[in-house]
């Protein structure tokens, strides 16, 4: 059994729609493999000193 819906001839008016799809670009892109880079090279640098400094100080008792 199939119930089907009476046909109407009065539409409703087309609402207009919101895309939030395309929105306006805010803020650049910012290069998080640069900052990846120079923060590597930071610690291969200084960082690393400071690491073995602070960890082992090694000292000669004889």
């Amino acid at each position: 059994m199939v119930f089907t819906l009476p046909h109407t001839e009065k539409r409703m008016p087309l609402v207009p729609r919101k895309s939030y799809a395309k929105l306006p670009q805010i803020l650049d892109v910012p290069n998080l493999i640069g900052v990846q880079l120079e923060s590597f090279r930071w610690f291969q640098e200084k960082g690393l000193n400071q690491l073995l400094e602070a960890v082992s100080p090694i000292n000669d008792f004889t």
